[in-house]
């Protein structure tokens, strides 16, 4: 034996003779309460996640540049005025005061004018209810940048063309998803135009797959079709 103890053998139980091995902890570290709260990488969206990936009490602003301030306010700012201009526009033409503007005595020339003009500013406001809903989102989860500006911009007059493509695709029984008794009417050319304008993306998704069904499929789609099933990406179809 020995004759040096090591301060394991002085400090062993009496019940312990052989020293069974145990799991030394780590020194735990005290909480600081004064610390900075940490942003998830991947907030999420609500309902799921309606904190903006926020800790309780973090009230401030994310966006301390005054260039980035400005640049969320006008833009929040354009898609407002656009959504407020389809209310305005829509009550004006229901109104009738662009007849006498643009000179259509026939009563039946101002029927077709007015119904095309409600499809068409129908799409737009579903594209700017799109818009502001995906504004506000960006902002609040820390997403938003200056690149996507041009997708506001565009976004609701993108969405204005595709009600109006809709509603005409319908009118001609083009597109058997809309009956053409439906969008003859002012009111369900509007509401179609809503709808497809707010999901615009999927709309002219289906639109191609469609043109593909009667058309073909290009050689470049369906070659990015197959580059996006053995990558695990969506088409492109857009």
């Amino acid at each position: 034996m020995s004759g040096a103890e090591s301060a394991d053998e002085r400090n062993r139980p009496a019940d312990d003779p052989v020293g069974s091995a145990r799991p030394v902890e780590a020194p735990r570290e005290a909480a600081d309460p004064v610390a900075e709260p940490t942003a998830l990488d991947d907030p999420g969206f609500a309902p799921k996640e309606p904190t903006d990936g926020r800790q309780r009490g973090d009230w401030k602003t994310r966006y301390v540049d005054p260039a980035a301030r400005k640049g969320i306010r006008v833009e929040a700012s354009y898609v407002f005025f656009i959504h407020i201009a389809c209310l305005v526009s829509m009550a004006v033409i229901a109104i009738g005061w662009p007849r006498d503007w643009l000179g259509l005595d026939d009563q039946a020339d101002w029927n077709s004018v007015s119904h095309w003009a409600f499809a068409w500013l129908g799409g737009m406001l579903g594209g700017s209810l799109f818009a502001m809903k995906w504004m506000y989102h960006s902002v609040a989860k820390g997403l938003w940048n200056q690149d996507r500006r041009l997708w506001r911009i565009f976004t609701p007059l993108l969405s204005a063309g595709v009600g109006l493509t809709v509603v005409v695709l319908s009118a001609a029984r083009v597109i058997p998803v809309f009956g053409a008794d439906l969008v003859s009417t002012n009111t369900g050319a509007v509401g179609v135009a809503v709808l497809v304008g707010y999901f615009s993306d999927q709309t002219i998704s289906k639109l191609a797959d469609m043109a593909e069904g009667h058309l073909g499929r290009s050689d470049r789609r369906e070659q990015l079709r197959n580059d996006g099933s053995a990558t695990g990406t969506d088409d492109p179809a857009n």
